[in-house]
């Protein structure tokens, strides 16, 4: 189970490097339209 969370950051880290822009602009708009 740990490791399993531990493989599951990686992955979630990697995704952030690839694509932090687009995470950015999706939480701001978030914020907007809240």
């Amino acid at each position: 189970m740990h490791k399993l969370i531990i493989k599951y950051n990686k992955q979630l880290k990697m995704l952030n490097l690839r694509d932090g822009k687009t995470l950015l602009l999706a939480k701001t708009s978030v914020q907007i339209l809240r």
